[in-house]
């Protein structure tokens, strides 16, 4: 897990990936704190290339499942944390790095289904929060 943390990623977006660097990996603590996985499942790391997006992390049976990271293919937005069955985690946690184009610099927190739900800051490129 950390292993995927500290590997720096690999987006076509320089805004992204400078974010990424300026902020630093996620703290490993916290997302075992804030999941809700079985770490004593049988996880296997393996890299899962879909149409939009390319996944590198925690898989079970041949999906992503578990803790890891997904960067877009058509924007190289970026998002590290956990994926439920190949599907965004009912209730999950992580953060999303906003490519270029976007007034949101990145979100870490609490996500339902793909979206910003719960418990989370956003950051904004003008430095509010």
């Amino acid at each position: 897990l950390q292993e995927i943390l500290d590997t720096e990623p690999n987006t076509k977006c320089e805004r992204a990936l400078a974010t990424w660097k300026e902020i630093g990996p996620l703290n490993l603590q916290q997302i075992i704190e804030e999941s809700h996985l079985d770490f004593n499942e049988q996880y296997e790391i393996k890299e899962i290339d879909r149409t939009n997006a390319k996944w590198h992390g925690w898989s079970l049976n041949g999906e992503k499942h578990g803790f890891g990271r997904s960067i877009w293919k058509d924007d190289g937005g970026i998002f590290e944390g956990i994926l439920e069955n190949g599907n965004w985690a009912e209730k999950g946690y992580g953060r999303y790095i906003y490519p270029a184009g976007f007034e949101n610099k990145y979100y870490i927190g609490e996500f339902k289904k793909s979206k910003k739900h719960g418990k989370g800051i956003l950051y904004k490129t003008d430095g509010t929060v």
